[in-house]
């Protein structure tokens, strides 16, 4: 065959190169016939050029000119047709040269013709004939032949040339020829091989298109659907209908049974058994080995498995046994019957159909279960729902119980507390030294006791998910203070120097300043409490960010509860560092748990229950922040909280505007004097003699004695010497300012509870409020707000107003009139809710003290029932109660009542303060109206 192409090709390239040859001929004679053209073109203008000299006729001229141009386009085509051969190019360019002359030469005898007539040319030539120039001809002739003469010589050569290339053209197809007559018989036997070949390919690519169309039937029925027995019978029915299986038998293993039993089955034989155990005949075989048996018909037993056909019985040419099975396990065991001869190809397809049977009926199987699963989900699903309601419902329980244990516990503790305080103050009667001593006793103890159930109960609440956040603005300052001032004379008492230290700059700060308070408390008493005598404790307030709080995790010999909240970039760090006693490695672990003390003996030598450093921990936590403590045994400890830095939106504003307590009598204070012998005395602390002068007239006028003083020294002097009823106090002053002579007002035991207006233009309320300050007025002061204000903190009140107090508790009752007596009121005792709007209605008290809890009609009736009657709706209302609000209890209260107070903290003073200011708020506005 390659002899044939390459004959093939040479004799080709000779044929090209033939007709190349002829294709040169063809050309040389062109370019002779073009020089003959010329030779004429040129003999012709010549002929004209003597006509018109012989006869003068301008026509010869015409023609002339067309032959002379005819004779440049025969010059310029033999030039182009000769570009290959450089000789004749140098040939042409001189006859080009040589025709210019003739046709100059033409021109001249023109012109001499015009000029001078024939006479000029035969003077010129002698005769007018021979002004035809034979010289020039000669020349051009001679260029000519030669030109000629060079084609008659290629021509000669190219003729040689395409001889001898088609006597080895005619030689190349005679042997191309005999070639084909040797080669085509054997390449008929090869397109016949390879047409056969192709039919099997073909025979087997339809085959393997069938086997593929198969399997694809398989998976899609594995993949949609879900149902055994229909997945078993559409398998059955691929293979039977597809391929040469007219008898399928699946048989399913029965694990439990140790068994196959038949599932499914198409064209299966009469006599075929329903049963078969492992290793027993093919089928067991099969299934125990796991391993693919094929019996053909060179085995006579299978004239005895005959296939019924529908024309007859006919017996199979093999059958396939082929193990069903996932990863190992076996499902069951199909046996295919076949009329035809099995190949591999049907062998290897069908094992595979058997493999992708096994993960399909595995796959139904954990379908099978997880509908199962679900359906016992679904019913897990129901109950543990049904447990959610039961722990919702506990829940709610639970809060209405802690309600009703507040309830129920701080009401007797109530009644020990301020029985005691009653027993010891001497209203009921004169007591001695040492009844004095018990009743402080029993006073201290039921003071230890409430605040016992106040933690375990914050403890309950934050732990069910029922404290929340009063978030409002504070200043660091502030803060600090509120903590420090609690445990500094027990510090001093322990003889424990107790340093404070608030960055400077830090401003104001949003957080729950109640919980903020109880943290510091806690953290300080409780280092207070752990200081032997010479210690020292240090507390410090500052702001660090998160990557500061979160580096200390990797310190060693310290137990941290990391941040709760990720949205927070800065803390506000809380401090407490002692020299106490420390704390050993392996108890670092048990701090912060409720009720934990991490060696039982320190609970008989120093006392508490554990609750407080629980509640420090549960309470940065609600906050978002987190704890840490680094303690060592004998070196002292230190303990961290961080709460968010949460920047506050707007400006300080007091959140509960306390009023002071009311003013014991001054004989009950010094043993001088009583608050009925004297007007009210008034010190007044201003530097401005025209305010001052304004300010005495107002007081004096509403019979108050008024002292004065132009600055914040002389005013405390006059303070301790005086013992003044109240303190109306201006902040700009010289030397020492407003505010400094009020906390060290406040600091002043001996002073420190004469109560303080502020008469300024700074109205700054939130300060003095938290300064210790009753009233905050901004001048300019009118009279009516000024008496007011004193009015408000007790002062200059007269006696001798009804007060209804209703509470189900006899001995709150009791108690509260007591002190209502002592305050010089007229106490009415009701004992039920019913009894309260009864009273109300009919005596018209000039204030109604109540408390929330009590049976058939609450609190909250009465608030509704005296808020819907005209006569009582403006009565000013006071609740005293053991119930811990919720927000909804509070909703339900606001707007309704003057004051919400816990029996829990109850206090006499705060309490006489209270209903004194309700009731000249109820005077006030009869006044105006």
């Amino acid at each position: 065959m390659a002899a044939l192409v390459i004959l093939g090709g040479l004799t080709w390239n000779l044929t090209v190169q033939s007709h190349k040859a002829a294709a040169h001929v063809t050309h040389t004679y062109q370019v002779i016939t073009s020089i003959n053209d010329v030779a004429a073109r040129l003999f012709e203008a010549e002929s004209h050029q003597r006509a018109y000299l012989l006869t003068g006729r301008g026509n010869y001229l015409e023609q002339r000119d067309s032959v002379v141009q005819l004779l440049d386009r025969e010059v310029d085509h033999i030039a182009a047709m000769t570009l290959d051969n450089p000789a004749q190019q140098a040939r042409i360019a001189n006859l080009k040269q040589e025709i210019v002359a003739r046709k100059e030469r033409f021109r001249y005898f023109v012109t001499l013709y015009q000029t001078k007539g024939s006479e000029g040319i035969r003077n010129e030539f002698g005769n007018p004939v021979a002004g035809v120039g034979p010289t020039v001809l000669v020349r051009l002739r001679t260029v000519m032949d030669s030109i000629k003469a060079e084609e008659i010589n290629l021509l000669q050569k190219r003729k040689d040339i395409e001889s001898s290339h088609v006597d080895a053209a005619r030689i190349a197809f005679i042997s191309l020829f005999v070639l084909l007559a040797i080669v085509l018989p054997l390449v008929y036997l090869r397109v016949r091989t390879d047409i056969l070949e192709r039919r099997n390919a073909e025979e087997l690519v339809r085959l393997a298109a069938i086997h593929d169309r198969s399997n694809a039937q398989a998976l899609t029925l594995y993949n949609a659907e879900t149902n055994r027995n229909s997945v078993l019978q559409g398998t059955l029915s691929i293979l039977a209908d597809n391929h040469s299986f007219p008898a399928l038998l699946f048989y399913a293993y029965e694990e439990w049974g140790g068994a196959l039993r038949l599932d499914a089955a198409r064209g299966a034989p009469a006599g075929a058994r329903t049963v078969i155990k492992l290793g027993e005949g093919m089928v067991g075989e099969v299934a125990q080995s796991l391993r693919t048996v094929e019996i053909n018909n060179a085995d006579e037993a299978l004239a005895a498995l005959p296939v019924d056909t529908g024309f007859g019985m006919v017996a199979p040419s093999a059958v396939l046994f082929c193990p069903v099975s996932y990863r190992g396990t076996l499902l069951g065991v199909m046996a295919l019957a076949s009329i035809g001869k099995l190949s591999d190809r049907d062998r290897s397809f069908t094992e595979l159909v058997c493999t992708q049977l096994g993960a399909a009926l595995h796959n139904i199987k954990q379908l099978e279960d997880m509908r199962l699963l679900a359906e016992q989900l679904r019913v897990r699903s129901e109950e543990i729902t049904a447990k959610n309601r039961e722990v919702e419902e506990a829940s709610r329980m639970k809060s209405e119980f802690l309600a009703n244990m507040s309830h129920e516990l701080r009401t007797p503790l109530n009644a020990i507390i301020g029985f005691s305080e009653v027993i010891r103050d001497g209203m009921a009667g004169p007591v001695n030294a040492e009844q004095e001593e018990y009743t402080n006793d029993i006073l201290s103890s039921g003071k230890h006791l409430l605040a016992l159930i106040n933690d375990i109960l914050d403890l309950s609440k934050i732990e069910s998910g029922h404290m929340t956040l009063d978030l409002d603005p504070v200043h660091a300052a502030e803060l600090a203070e509120s903590g420090f001032v609690i445990v500094k004379e027990r510090a001093l008492i322990s003889r424990v120097a107790l340093t404070r230290k608030v960055e400077p700059g830090l401003d104001k700060l949003c957080v729950d300043i109640r919980k903020a308070r109880q943290i510091i408390y806690n953290l300080l008493s409780n280092a207070v409490k752990f200081t032997p005598e010479g210690g020292a404790v240090d507390f410090s307030i500052r702001r660090v960010g998160r990557a500061e709080v979160e580096s200390h995790a990797d310190e060693p010999g310290i137990r941290m509860f990391p941040l709760r909240d990720p949205d927070f970039a800065h803390f506000i760090e809380i401090s407490v560092s002692d020299t106490g006693i420390g704390i050993a490695p392996d108890d670092l672990k048990r701090l912060f748990e409720p009720f934990t003390q991490i060696d039982s003996s320190l609970s008989r030598k120093y006392e508490g229950t554990g609750l407080g450093l629980a509640m420090v921990r549960r309470l940065a936590e609600l906050h978002g922040g987190g704890a840490m403590v680094r303690s060592a045994a004998g070196v002292g400890s230190s303990f961290t909280v961080w709460l968010p830095w949460r920047d506050p939106l707007i400006e300080i504003a007091p959140l509960v505007i306390a009023p002071a307590p009311a003013r014991a009598t001054f004989e009950e204070e010094t043993g001088r004097r009583s608050l009925t012998e004297l007007p009210p005395l008034v010190l007044l602390v201003e530097d401005e003699p025209n305010a001052a002068k304004i300010f005495r007239m107002q007081l004096e006028k509403d019979s108050y004695r008024v002292v004065h003083a132009t600055s914040a020294e002389a005013g405390l002097r006059m303070a301790a010497e005086l013992q003044p009823d109240a303190v109306v106090l201006d902040i700009i002053l010289p030397g020492m300012d407003g505010w400094e002579m009020l906390a060290l007002l406040k600091q002043t035991p001996a002073i420190s509870r004469i109560p303080v207006v502020i008469v300024s233009i700074t109205n700054d309320a939130s300060r003095g409020f938290a300064l210790g300050a009753s009233q905050v007025l901004s001048k300019p002061v009118s009279q009516d707000d000024l008496m007011t204000a004193l009015a408000a903190i007790g002062i200059n009140l007269a006696g001798g107003e009804r007060v209804l107090v209703a509470d189900d508790d006899p001995k709150a009752v009791s108690l509260i009139s007591i002190h209502l007596k002592a305050a010089g009121f007229v106490p009415l005792g009701a004992y039920g809710g019913k009894e309260a709007i009864e009273l109300a209605i009919s005596k018209k008290p000039s204030l109604v003290v109540l408390d929330l809890m009590m049976p058939e009609i609450s609190g909250f009736d009465v608030v509704q029932a005296m808020h819907s009657t005209p006569d009582t709706a403006e009565i000013p209302i006071i609740i005293l109660t053991a119930k811990v609000l919720t927000a909804k209890d509070r909703a339900r209260l606001d707007g309704r009542v003057q004051r919400v107070m816990e029996k829990s903290n109850f206090d006499p003073k705060l309490f006489d303060g209270e209903v004194k200011r309700a009731l000249m708020a109820r005077f006030r506005k009869a006044r105006i109206e």
